[in-house]
């Protein structure tokens, strides 16, 4: 009984942590989730929310720090919402 206890911490842990800070696994996973999107042709922060289950903010955070410190050239239409990959640097990984 308390080793299923546990279980379903851990399980609710890992799920919290899918939009955690900058640098957890969840997080990197995401960004290199939206990196391929847009490489794919672009998306819009609520398409890319809905399919992480977190909210906008945390895409518009995600999708600064890939401009700001990674150095992609993301590009916004307003006409259409959408968020667009113009380059990107090699992966060093």
């Amino acid at each position: 009984m308390n080793n299923s206890l546990n279980v379903q911490s851990s399980t609710l842990n890992v799920q919290r942590s899918r939009c955690g800070r900058i640098g957890d696994r969840g997080t990197i996973a995401r960004l290199v989730f939206i990196r391929r999107y847009l490489l794919a042709g672009g998306s819009t922060s609520d398409h890319l929310a809905r399919m992480w289950e977190c909210s906008r903010k945390t895409i518009y955070r995600d999708l600064h720090f890939m401009r700001d410190r990674l150095g992609y050239d993301l590009e916004f239409d307003s006409s259409t919402n959408n968020w667009r990959l113009l380059s990107a640097p090699k992966p060093v990984l």
